[in-house]
């Protein structure tokens, strides 16, 4: 009798898990698209790094300098702080014909997203022909109803602590919300078109359109042509300089060249330090005792970078090589902390990794959401039954980059119909700390769901390189959302198979409890 009231017991558990899992999916769903994605309610705000498009987009050119230790490098910069004024150069947009104010909310929230505010100017003329109280009816995952001048989507207005129906058609509210699903599609694409269709038709969009996204950036962007004709801003009229004074107005431009010329020099530097052969050997011996004998953070993400950033450094960090090596270290410290990584020691386990916490596995700022997305068992959202979940599930909008959190070599590349494209990274040895003695594990990374990969088998690749796309339920059985899902893997050397690790604690700095007690696969 008492078997059978817990079988039961379980069964209508197991129900409410299902439905709870299966609401957060379809939340997840929601926020996927139109590129719209959404922390949860207690996650404070995070604000976007000023120039993360552009360190992304030239750090593709520079496989060996991730885009965070580009960040990193120019944050330290003697340059960075006149670099920033290039934020606030963009183009106003100012029509004889359209209200004031609305022109005013547009220029304001351009600026704050760093947009072309004669773009969306474009945009809202394409989207509603400047109708406030414009509601398409449209029906999709994100709701129902496109509201206001920029037609945004209900899930959209939500995901910022908005009503649709109580804000969808307030023009500051609107513009706000709508600028910023345009600069998120910006940050994901970097190109023009490609951003103008993610706003049309979701991330998903722009690898899998419908006639009417392929035809939008056409429209949008032969409004844009007409208004920067029609465009009465009146240029500011610059003080009259003596001839031999230098123009030191700094434009996006500037700042583009600036670092396309660092990363340059960086990657030239870098190839230099990974020829064992030379002489310049020495700096990556110099490097390992520093961080050997004088426990200085260098070599986080490889000792030949460490060494590359060394010889670029600025003047100002070159009066002794003490000195240009504490640069190197707050170099390599901004550019963990920039991807979310930590300086101190995580319980995991039995183990405490020696460096802290991993760094995200993305670009996007995300926060690992709790429940069944865990470690450890859960109802599967899919077949309903319990079932052990061997990693963490991130939220993120398809095509959002995904990162290798430890340098390492790719050793597997598999595509399938049940989850897609997944990788392994095989990081090494890594050192732990094991009941107060130091001890070493070899390491690897598994990441599933991808839509489409940057790396191949046998590919060396570096912490913080981009190594693929992020997927979701594009075709893929397993999955109900747009998400990465990440796996870690430990073995002691000379060990056959690995064990499967808990990565949250790793990664958030946060220790974990997993009921680990329901069948494995």
């Amino acid at each position: 009798m008492s078997k059978t009231i817990s079988s039961i017991s379980v069964f209508l558990v197991g129900i409410v898990i299902t439905l709870i899992g299966t609401l957060s999916f379809f939340v997840i769903i929601l926020l996927g698209n139109n590129n719209n994605y959404n922390k949860p309610d207690e996650a404070p705000e995070q604000k976007d790094i000023p120039f993360q498009a552009m360190y992304q987009e030239i750090a593709a050119k520079y496989p060996s300098v991730p885009w965070n230790i580009l960040a990193a490098v120019h944050q330290l910069s003697p340059e960075y702080e006149t670099h920033m004024k290039a934020l606030n150069t963009g183009a106003e947009v100012s029509l004889k014909d359209k209200d004031p104010t609305v022109l005013k909310i547009i220029n304001d929230w351009s600026k704050k997203r760093n947009l072309d505010a004669v773009l969306v100017a474009a945009l809202i003329q394409a989207e509603s022909s400047w109708n406030r109280t414009s509601n398409s009816g449209a029906v999709s995952d994100c709701g129902v109803g496109a509201r206001g001048y920029m037609q945004v989507m209900p899930c959209n207005f939500s995901s910022m602590g908005y009503n649709a129906d109580r804000d969808g058609f307030d023009p500051n509210i609107n513009i706000e919300v709508g600028t910023k699903v345009l600069a998120d599609c910006f940050r994901m694409f970097k190109e023009t078109r490609k951003a103008l269709m993610c706003y049309n038709g979701g991330p998903g969009g722009v690898s899998n359109p419908y006639s009417e996204t392929v035809k939008y950036p056409g429209r949008v962007l032969g409004y844009y042509e007409q208004y920067k004709k029609e465009n009465q801003v009146t240029p500011v009229e610059k003080p009259q300089e003596p001839d031999n004074k230098v123009d030191l107005v700094v434009t996006m431009d500037t700042v583009k060249k600036w670092l396309d010329a660092k990363a340059k020099q960086i990657a030239e530097q870098y190839r230099l330090q990974s020829d064992s052969s030379r002489s310049s050997g020495q700096c990556v011996k110099t490097a390992q005792e520093k961080k050997e004998k004088k426990s200085m953070t260098i070599g986080t993400f490889s000792f030949p970078l460490s060494c590359a950033i060394f010889y670029t450094a600025p003047d100002k960090y070159t009066s002794s090589d003490d000195v240009t090596w504490d640069y190197v270290q707050k170099v390599e410290v901004r550019a963990s902390e920039i991807l979310g990584g930590g300086d101190g020691t995580v319980q995991f386990g039995n183990l405490i990794m020696a460096g802290g916490t991993l760094p995200m596995p993305t670009t996007t700022k995300v926060t690992i959401p709790g429940g069944g997305s865990r470690f450890g068992c859960r109802v599967h959202p899919v077949t309903g039954k319990i079932k052990f979940h061997y990693g963490v599930d991130m939220p993120i909008p398809t095509g959002s980059a995904v990162v290798s959190v430890a340098d390492g070599t790719v050793v597997e590349h598999t595509i399938d119909g049940l989850i897609g494209n997944a990788l392994v990274v095989d990081h090494g040895p890594m050192v732990f700390n094991v009941n107060g003695a130091s001890t070493t594990k070899d390491f690897r990374s598994r990441y599933l769901h991808m839509i489409s990969v940057n790396v191949k088998k046998g590919q060396k690749v570096i912490k913080g390189q981009v190594i693929a796309k992020s997927g979701g339920a594009q075709g893929i059985v397993y999955s109900t959302g747009a998400h990465l899902h990440f796996e870690v893997y430990f073995k002691n050397p000379g060990q056959k198979e690995y064990e499967i690790g808990n990565p949250y604690p790793l990664l958030t700095g946060q220790n974990d409890s997993p009921n680990m007690s329901c069948n494995h696969r």
